[in-house]
């Protein structure tokens, strides 16, 4: 039921609320739901520059998707220890394949100018 709110809070401008909102997630979310919940918040991430259409890349801009990187690094460094090696590997491949649809985030052309 929190879930959504918090996640909303992770897209916001400034970067310490981005922090403590994907921080507040981890607890949120049962074990048996981190993979079902990593997928979901990659899939908000736009699988190419076209796809994102003008800027910014998605609704709340690089902050946005700073928020969900950060929600997903959480869940899965929080879950990690706690999650038995099989489920554990489903759960890296499972955002593994998300985030190779979306690896153009990562290049230097796509990086906002500071």
């Amino acid at each position: 039921a929190f879930v959504a709110p918090v996640s909303v809070c992770a897209r916001q401008t400034h970067h310490a609320v981005r922090v403590l909102a994907s921080r507040a997630l981890s607890p949120l979310v049962a074990p048996e739901a981190v993979q079902s919940t990593v997928t979901q918040l990659l899939s908000h991430l736009p699988t190419s520059l076209a796809a994102a259409g003008a800027q910014p890349v998605m609704q709340g801009g690089y902050n946005a998707v700073h928020g969900v990187l950060l929600q997903v690094g959480v869940l899965l460094s929080d879950n990690a220890a706690a999650t038995e090696g099989d489920t554990l590997m489903g759960i890296v491949e499972a955002a593994a394949d998300s985030l190779r649809a979306r690896v153009w985030l990562a290049l230097p052309s796509t990086c906002k100018p500071a």
